[in-house]
């Protein structure tokens, strides 16, 4: 509902996932999210929320009104869609919320701080991120990874700005220094990842941009029919600071959540037709060689190639193509603006299209399913 109760028709598809009473993966819930919080030129549709850990697959739901502050509990993490109108002024939430949780500057509107690690994927419209001394101008497909640092939003241009955010509270108050190896230097680009701004706090600690471009660990399968992944961030383990995790060192691909942390990931998967033709065995050796890690973390159906579920509580957003989600009882068909809350069950991906579908995937690990 929005805060003044009224019904929310706002085109936010959500699905959720979930077991049945024998043990199944089924579609437990598909349309909007009942939640809205609206002000003058910002709004914000609750997607799904995570208490403070440790996890069990089947944890979280909705944010209730209760609880209806700007930043999760210390700990808890929010996943959220947000709509900025274009007013030529830098965006602010109500300023009820602003009272209690986000450290906000009066000589600067819009400008504020939380205790969180932020993960940003512009959708639609142009917006600009404005740091204490520089701002950058985003589009759609453009990725922010905001650690805990002094910033604003300011629309740009007559349309509404239109992006996700998972904000991944710290489980204790600190300052975001120390907190991990932070974004490490790319390589020539690839065309495989999207553009990553990565925020930090300077030695005068005013915020400031620490990366911009495509993010160091990328993958592009030679023998995968243009099947693609990007490490966006890994938090490494718990968040106990804004600035949590980083990139990792080169080398093998890692899929899943390293050290019981969240994964932050950028997917293309190619037509089913485009699959079909792609020599088996070759791009298995290749999977070996270069991406190890990606048979681990989780479970795989010998007998069902692509079928597996994961010991992780996986937020997808799809950005582009479309794609089916397959569980043992259901089939949802995806595209463009969809969301999907995968919560530790059986599952496959199917493009049955004409066109590689790209998503991304916020994996927060999670204690092993049982029963």
């Amino acid at each position: 509902m929005s805060d003044d109760g009224s019904p929310m028709t706002r085109g936010v598809r959500r699905v959720v996932t979930g077991r049945n009473a024998a043990g199944r993966s089924v579609v437990t819930s598909d349309g909007e999210p009942p939640v809205l919080v609206s002000g003058d030129s910002i709004e914000r549709i609750e997607l799904w929320s995570l208490p403070a850990g440790p996890l069990h697959p089947e944890s979280g739901g909705e944010w209730t009104p209760d609880d209806d502050d700007f930043e999760p509990l210390p700990g808890a993490i929010a996943w959220r869609v947000v709509r900025l109108s274009p007013t030529g002024v830098p965006a602010h939430p109500p300023l009820e919320q602003l009272e209690h949780a986000p450290r906000s500057g009066a000589e600067r509107k819009g400008m504020h701080t939380t205790d969180s690690l932020d993960w940003i994927s512009v959708f639609s419209g142009t917006v600009e991120l404005i740091l204490d001394d520089e701002t950058v101008r985003l589009s759609a497909g453009d990725c922010v990874v905001q650690r805990g640092t002094s910033h604003a939003w300011r629309v740009v241009g007559d349309e509404e700005c239109v992006f996700g955010g998972l904000m991944l509270q710290a489980r204790e108050h600190a300052s975001p220094t120390g907190g991990g190896p932070g974004p490490q230097k790319a390589g020539p680009p690839q065309g495989v990842g999207p553009r990553r701004v990565v925020t930090h706090l300077g030695r005068d600690g005013r915020s400031a941009v620490a990366a911009d471009g495509e993010p160091p660990n990328v993958l592009r399968f030679d023998q995968g029919a243009g099947m693609a992944y990007s490490d966006l961030w890994q938090t490494l383990g718990p968040v106990t600071t804004p600035d949590a995790g980083g990139d990792t060192p080169p080398g093998p691909f890692e899929f899943y959540a390293l050290g019981g942390g969240a994964a932050w990931k950028h997917m293309v998967i190619p037509p089913d037709a485009a699959m079909a033709k792609v020599d088996a065995e070759a791009l298995a050796a290749e999977y070996a060689e270069r991406a190890p890690g990606m048979a681990a973390g989780g479970e795989h159906d010998p007998t069902r190639p692509g079928r597996h579920r994961t010991d992780s509580i996986d937020l997808v957003q799809i950005l582009s193509g479309r794609i089916t989600l397959m569980l043992d009882e259901d089939e949802v068909d995806l595209g463009p603006g969809d969301f999907v809350v995968q919560r530790g069950t059986w599952h496959a991906w199917s493009n049955r299209g004409d066109e590689p579908c790209v998503f991304q995937a916020m994996m927060i690990a999670t204690r092993p399913l049982r029963g």
